[in-house]
Formats: C-alpha cells, structure tokens, sequence
C-alpha cells in the first residue's frame, strides 16, 4: 500500500507539475563548424584556437570576424534565464541532422540544467546546416500544443537545401504554426 500510495503522489506532482506550463520557447541552435569560424578563410591552412565546453580546440580555415559560438551561446544563456517557471524550455543543437534535444520547465533547477548542457556541449564536426531537419524536430516537440509557444533559430547562415524546397518548408511551417499554438517565429541569421 505505501509503494502503491507514493507512485500516486508521484504521478500526482509530476501532472501539476505539467500543468503549471502556460508557454514554451523551442531554441534551434546551429552548432555547425561555421558557428566557430571554421572554414570561412579563403586560406584553408589557417588555424585558429578556440575554446568549447572548456577545452581547446583547433579550427581549420579560421576566420575571427566569423567565430560567434561564444556570444551566441551567452545570449542563448541570458534568454533562458530571462524565463519564468511557467516557460518550458526546449533546445535543438543541430547541424545536418539534430544533435541532442534538451528540455525542461524554466524552473531555477530547470534552468541550471539546461544552462549546464548547452556550456558543456561540444560538437566539432565538419558539416552542412540543416535547417530543416531542426525544424522537424521542432515540429515534434510544438504538435498538438495546448500553450502558447515561442520558436527561435539560431544560425549563421541559410540551409542547404534548394530555393524551392526553402519555400515549401516555409509555407508548410506558416499553416502548421497556425494549427498549433505558435505565436511567434523568429530566424536570426547571426553574422
């Protein structure tokens, strides 16, 4: 009876504990190769050094002008400290594909978390941006939402995909925003 009484009070916390979200952010955050400065110089065998998730690394083709993971990522940290404990906080690192998804209520131990995560998230591979495949996940995560929510795409450039499919992407995300509870998009092409 004691273990049957707590996994009702459990059930009990956790379904309050859903309910007391009245709004989401969704972040898509490119962590693509770009974002350090990688491969911008017309001089591939330039190398730069920098520092992620607190270890050195070294970037081929380094153009400084072009490195802005660290200001995206400290905005990124003051955005989600700005939240409320009402705001459910999910970020997409991604790059061709979604590299992890992390997602919490913007509580002070929800934020530490996330907070934690993203600083101590490392991923140096050498890829295209997929903008659409992130935005697919966030599809998945905004579906069928009953709270207002909010979707940001953090990025230094334009996916890989062709013009007309850009477009249709586009197109399809305006009708779904409308059918699911998105109040806001915003694309934020970093330079």
């Amino acid at each position: 009876l004691k273990t049957l009484f707590f996994l009702l009070l459990f059930s009990a916390v956790t379904f309050a504990q859903e309910n007391n979200v009245d709004k989401r952010v969704v972040y898509l955050w490119d962590v693509t190769y770009s974002m350090h400065g990688g491969r911008q110089s017309a001089d591939a065998s330039k190398i730069g050094t920098v520092t992620v998730a607190g270890s050195k690394e070294k970037i081929v083709g380094y153009d400084k002008k072009y490195d802005i993971y660290a200001p995206v990522l400290e905005a990124l940290v003051q955005d989600i400290e700005a939240r409320d404990a009402r705001t459910e906080v999910v970020v997409i690192a991604f790059n061709d594909k979604v590299c992890k998804t992390w997602k919490r209520q913007a509580t002070t131990d929800g934020k530490a978390y996330l907070i934690s995560e993203i600083k101590n998230y490392k991923n140096m591979a050498q890829t295209k941006t997929s903008i659409y495949n992130a935005l697919e996940a966030a599809k998945e995560e905004l579906k069928g939402s009953k709270v207002s929510s909010v979707l940001k795409i953090l990025t230094d450039g334009k996916d890989n995909m062709t013009y007309d499919q850009f477009i249709q992407t586009l197109e399809e995300w305006c009708e779904f925003a409308e059918d699911n509870n998105i109040v806001a998009s915003y694309y934020f092409m970093l330079t």
